[in-house]
This record gives C-alpha cells, sequence and structure tokens, in this order.
C-alpha cells in the first residue's frame, strides 16, 4: 500500500510510515484568473463607448425592450389605461393623443386571465382594435387556455407583452421577496427573448401613490422594473367622469412630468387633460378651472347659497369644501376684496 497526495492534480507518491494505512489527501487551488486578467469582469473602454441611449416605442412613456410597471387601485382604470397602450402600439397613433408612438412592436400580446372573452370584447370593439385581432394583437382572457409566462416562445422577439394582473402569474406569495425573485426571472427571460413587458398590478390600501406604497406585495417588485407608473382617479366618487392621475414614481431612463387624461363618453379612449408638468403646476391648473367653473355657476345664479354651490362645482368634477367655496364666491363677488383662497 502507499500513500497518495493530489496537489493541483498531480499524483505525488510516496512511501507510508510503518503501520499507517495508505490515504489519499486531496487539496484545493484557486480558481483560474480570467484570460487577460481581473479587468475583464468589467465594462471595457469599447463597451462604454458602444452604450446607446434608451431606444423609444413611445416617446418619453415606454423604453423598447424594457420591463415597465403601471400601479394602481382596484378598479380605477389601470386595465383602460393599458388597453389604450396597446391601441398606440397597434395603430400607431399617439398614445392619449400626445405621446408619439416611434416604433410599433411586431405584435402586442395581452394576457388577461382576470376577464372573461365577451367583456374584453366589449372593450376591444369600443376603442376600435378588432381588425388587429389575430394580427398584430393576440389576447388571452380567462375564457382561453391559460397561458404560464414560461410557455412564451415564438411570439417574444419584438413583441409587446402585457401582463394583466401578475397576481395571476405569481407563484407563491406577493409579499415574500423569494417568491417575487422567482417571478422577476420569468420577466427578464421575457426582456432578453426580445420582448418589452408591462406589468400591471394593484396599489396597496390607503396608497400615496409613492413608488414605496404603490404597488402591493414585496418590495423586490419595484426593485426590478425600469419604469413604475402610478395611476389613480381624481375623483373616486364620479368613476365614469373622474380624470386619471398619472406619475412615473421610478425614472431610470428618462424623466417624466405627471400628468391626467380625461375619459371620452361612450369610449374606453383616454385623452391627455391638458400637458404634462410638476404636481404644484398641475394643482394650480386645478385650483384655476375650480374657481373658473365657480365664475360660471355664479353668472348664471348669483344669489345661490354655499351648498348648492357645493353640489353644482361637484357635479362638474370639482369637490370643494365649505370653507373655499364661501372664500371663493366672497372673492369673485367682490366682497372680501384681497383676501387668501385657502384650499379646504
Amino acid at each position: 500500500m502507499f500513500k497518495r497526495e493530489m496537489i493541483n492534480r498531480n499524483p505525488i507518491p510516496y512511501l507510508p510510515e510503518p503501520g499507517r494505512d495508505a490515504v489519499v489527501v486531496f487539496k484545493r487551488t484557486k480558481p483560474e484568473a480570467p484570460k487577460g486578467g481581473w479587468q475583464t469582469r468589467y465594462m471595457t473602454e469599447e463597451g462604454y463607448l458602444n452604450i446607446k441611449p434608451p431606444v423609444f416605442l413611445i416617446d418619453g412613456f415606454l423604453v423598447k425592450g424594457s420591463i415597465a410597471m403601471l400601479g394602481g387601485p382596484v378598479a380605477q382604470r389601470k386595465s383602460i389605461i393599458a388597453l389604450d397602450i396597446a391601441h398606440a402600439l397597434c395603430t400607431g397613433e399617439p398614445l392619449f393623443g400626445y405621446f408619439n408612438v416611434s416604433e410599433k412592436p411586431t405584435q402586442v400580446i395581452y394576457l388577461c386571465p382576470e376577464m372573461g372573452a365577451a367583456s374584453f370584447v366589449k372593450r376591444i370593439k369600443s376603442i376600435g382594435l378588432g381588425g388587429y385581432i389575430g394580427k398584430t394583437l393576440f389576447v388571452q382572457t380567462m375564457s382561453e387556455q391559460p397561458t404560464v409566462l414560461d410557455e412564451l416562445e415564438g411570439e417574444l422577439p419584438g413583441a409587446v407583452v402585457i401582463v394583466d394582473t401578475i397576481t395571476r402569474f405569481i407563484e407563491g406569495d406577493e409579499n415574500k421577496s423569494e417568491d417575487m425573485r422567482r417571478f422577476a426571472q420569468k420577466a427578464f427571460r421575457l426582456a432578453k427573448a426580445g420582448a418589452t413587458v408591462l406589468l400591471l398590478h394593484h396599489s396597496k390600501k390607503g396608497s400615496s401613490g409613492t413608488l414605496d406604497d404603490g404597488l402591493r406585495g414585496s418590495s423586490e417588485l419595484a426593485a426590478f422594473v425600469d419604469s413604475c407608473w402610478v395611476t389613480e382617479l381624481d375623483d373616486t366618487t364620479r368613476p365614469y367622469e373622474s380624470l386619471s392621475k398619472m406619475r412615473n414614481v421610478k425614472q431610470r431612463d428618462f424623466e417624466s412630468d405627471p400628468f391626467r387624461l380625461k375619459p371620452t363618453p361612450g369610449s374606453f379612449y383616454l385623452t391627455m387633460d391638458g400637458t404634462p408638468a410638476p404636481e404644484a403646476e398641475i394643482r394650480s391648473r386645478k385650483e384655476q378651472a375650480a374657481r373658473d367653473a365657480l365664475a360660471a355657476i355664479l353668472k348664471e345664479s348669483p344669489q345661490a347659497g354655499i351648498n348648492k354651490l357645493r353640489d353644482a362645482l361637484k357635479a362638474k368634477g370639482y369637490g370643494k369644501g365649505q370653507k373655499w367655496v364661501t372664500i371663493a364666491r366672497c372673492e369673485l363677488l367682490g366682497v372680501l376684496g384681497g383676501a387668501t383662497l385657502s384650499s379646504a
């Protein structure tokens, strides 16, 4: 018998000590360094010089090859906004009548297992997308055989994949980081295969519309997306007439100001109300619009009481408190002169 020591895979035999069995000893060796040195692990100068700026499918709204998120409370137009996005991508018409489509995808894949075919078809007809079904728009509702994200293959290169909502595609608990990381890997696979991904998800209850609470579940979700739009109704008591507020709360590749969308009567088509602007400017515009509306009401009914004025303003989409209406009425009628208007 003999003892053998393995060093760097080179056997070195030698005689064992008297009375002892032969053993084999293995010693760990350092992993081989990358060819060309440790610098090859990092971005090269050539790579740095060849990095291109983001390419937009929809200018200032959706980056090609990105993973974007649209979050918002339940029943506050997330799916309608997503359908408007699909409409712009299929037709090439500006999104919300404002954001230009700079490049149309090869196809739009809309996965909506939370809605039946009849309800979804009604929306498609309303927005004018019927002629694109089976050509550049491929829809799957709860009425069709459900598809998991891992099954998407040949339809991915050059496509936009809309997932409405991700709750139906998460395996496990959305509040657990490890389960959300597994879902993130599925989204990364879609993007790596050549798709642009738009994920719809619900906000936390009582959300303030920030990145921290704009999405329900584990914080892993907000971490892996490239951009995150959050929407909510301006006035939840008027769901069919209210404006929709839109804010990009994660601006990784581009910057964007908040804006508001107004519904089109009898259609699911949404259009821009004004132009994107900082929050303070939008609030100022809204205040002025409310004052203009009150002035028009007072012109017709100068003797109207505060409660009637509040009701008339609410009917026009401006929910204002008694204090605001009282001060604004006095100012507009010239009673208080230079009093300062404050919201109530």
